[in-house]
């Protein structure tokens, strides 16, 4: 999608407000299918994150989500029910920030879910909560886990690998 990714807050007088979560429908709106629903939020970032990852997480968007903050499109994601997130890092600034998004209820997500079918009407939208957040410096990038079980020893085995952004030490 081309717009909303320059917007800014003051672009937006006349625009009507919607909750977030939740979805259009629901809400009143009407969106033509296979067209983008634009969402643009102004928000402050405190200015003790400048050193540290800064991600964007989305537990649900109904179902392609195309980000920008500060006009530099940060990523996009399609899938209906299922959480994301973004590195935001390089685009946001201590202060005054500001966030659009272009929403697209229609994809090939939901085809093959049926989902707007389920529903019986279009479930486009930011359907569950959204938060940004700041990661300490060192922090874990990647966690997995297998449980076994040695029968002839009657032990359990637990196997883990994390990944950290740094050398670190785990305890």
């Amino acid at each position: 999608p081309e717009a909303p990714g320059n917007v800014t807050a003051g672009d937006t007088e006349g625009w009507a407000d919607i909750e977030v979560p939740g979805e259009w429908a629901m809400q009143g709106f009407v969106v033509e299918k296979g067209k983008p629903a634009a969402y643009v939020r102004e928000f402050e970032v405190p200015a003790d994150w400048k050193d540290h990852p800064v991600r964007l997480r989305f537990d649900a968007v109904h179902s392609v989500c195309t980000a920008w903050l500060n006009g530099v499109q940060v990523g996009q994601h399609e899938g209906g029910f299922v959480p994301f997130e973004f590195d935001v890092t390089s685009a946001a600034r201590p202060g005054k920030n500001v966030l659009a998004l272009a929403v697209t209820s229609e994809s090939l997500v939901d085809t093959l879910a049926s989902a707007d079918q389920y529903a019986a009407h279009q479930l486009g939208g930011i359907v569950r909560k959204v938060e940004l957040f700041a990661l300490p410096a060192v922090h874990a990038t990647e966690a997995n886990s297998v449980a076994d079980y040695d029968a002839e020893r009657r032990l359990g085995i637990l196997t883990a690998r994390v990944s950290t952004s740094a050398d670190a030490r785990l305890r």
